[in-house]
């Protein structure tokens, strides 16, 4: 488990994990994940799962972190 915390305007560079999949839990505020291309829109209690190979990165759109 770990925790990424984004900045406004902060993204978090598009990568994939080929044999795991991973799960991303929105603690506050609003993220943008795009996953495959395909942006999600992320509030506080959100949850979405990548499958292993799917392309996802993230951008805080927001004001606050």
């Amino acid at each position: 488990m770990g925790v990424v915390i984004l900045q406004p305007g902060q993204s978090f560079p598009n990568h994939r994990h080929n044999t795991a999949c991973e799960v991303f839990y929105t603690l506050s505020g609003e993220v943008c994940l795009y996953l495959e291309g395909t942006p999600h829109i992320l509030q506080t209690g959100d949850v979405l799962q990548c499958e292993p190979g799917e392309a996802h990165y993230l951008i805080n759109n927001g004001d606050k972190p």
